[in-house]
Protein backbone atom coordinates (compact mmCIF):
# COMPACT_ATOMS: atom_id res chain seq x y z
CA UNK A 1 0.00 0.00 0.00
CA UNK A 2 1.45 3.44 -1.00
CA UNK A 3 0.13 6.66 0.61
CA UNK A 4 2.26 9.32 -0.46
CA UNK A 5 -0.38 11.79 -1.60
CA UNK A 6 -3.73 12.62 -0.03
CA UNK A 7 -5.48 10.64 -2.48
CA UNK A 8 -3.99 7.16 -1.45
CA UNK A 9 -4.36 7.89 2.40
CA UNK A 10 -8.52 8.47 1.47
CA UNK A 11 -8.18 5.55 -0.56
CA UNK A 12 -6.60 3.76 2.18
CA UNK A 13 -8.98 4.68 5.02
CA UNK A 14 -12.45 4.33 2.58
CA UNK A 15 -10.40 0.10 1.56
CA UNK A 16 -10.28 -0.04 5.42
CA UNK A 17 -13.72 0.92 6.71
CA UNK A 18 -15.07 -1.06 3.83
CA UNK A 19 -12.96 -4.32 4.69
CA UNK A 20 -14.71 -3.69 8.67
CA UNK A 21 -18.21 -3.03 7.40
CA UNK A 22 -17.36 -6.86 5.59
CA UNK A 23 -16.20 -8.22 8.84
CA UNK A 24 -18.51 -6.80 11.11
CA UNK A 25 -21.63 -8.27 8.27
CA UNK A 26 -20.06 -10.92 8.46
CA UNK A 27 -20.07 -11.51 12.60
CA UNK A 28 -23.60 -10.61 12.17
CA UNK A 29 -25.09 -12.80 9.96
CA UNK A 30 -23.08 -15.84 10.47
CA UNK A 31 -21.53 -15.56 13.87
CA UNK A 32 -18.03 -15.58 14.96
CA UNK A 33 -15.57 -17.39 13.62
CA UNK A 34 -14.44 -20.74 14.53
CA UNK A 35 -10.74 -19.94 16.91
CA UNK A 36 -8.04 -21.83 15.15
CA UNK A 37 -6.46 -24.31 18.20
CA UNK A 38 -3.00 -24.92 18.07
CA UNK A 39 -1.68 -28.00 17.66
CA UNK A 40 1.75 -29.44 19.39
CA UNK A 41 3.95 -27.38 21.51
CA UNK A 42 5.22 -24.08 21.74
CA UNK A 43 9.26 -23.52 20.36
CA UNK A 44 11.58 -23.17 23.23
CA UNK A 45 12.25 -19.69 21.97
CA UNK A 46 8.55 -18.99 22.40
CA UNK A 47 8.40 -20.12 25.97
CA UNK A 48 11.47 -18.63 27.31
CA UNK A 49 9.93 -15.32 25.96
CA UNK A 50 6.62 -16.08 27.41
CA UNK A 51 8.40 -16.69 30.69
CA UNK A 52 10.47 -13.46 30.71
CA UNK A 53 7.04 -11.29 29.63
CA UNK A 54 5.62 -13.39 33.20
CA UNK A 55 8.45 -11.97 34.93
CA UNK A 56 8.76 -8.63 33.49
CA UNK A 57 4.69 -8.24 34.83
CA UNK A 58 5.10 -10.07 38.37
CA UNK A 59 8.24 -7.36 39.04
CA UNK A 60 5.36 -4.20 37.89
CA UNK A 61 2.57 -5.80 40.04
CA UNK A 62 5.00 -6.13 42.77
CA UNK A 63 5.87 -2.27 42.50
CA UNK A 64 4.70 -1.35 45.91
CA UNK A 65 3.52 2.38 45.74
CA UNK A 66 5.47 4.52 43.57
CA UNK A 67 3.96 2.82 39.99
CA UNK A 68 5.99 2.36 36.91
CA UNK A 69 8.90 5.17 36.59
CA UNK A 70 8.09 6.73 40.27
CA UNK A 71 4.54 7.26 39.16
CA UNK A 72 1.96 6.83 41.80
CA UNK A 73 -0.38 3.77 41.33
CA UNK A 74 -3.82 5.67 41.11
CA UNK A 75 -5.69 2.25 40.67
Amino acid sequence: MNITTLNDVEEALIENAQRELRKAYRLLTKGPEEEEVPLGQASATTLRKLAAYEAALARLQNTSGSGIGGIPNLI
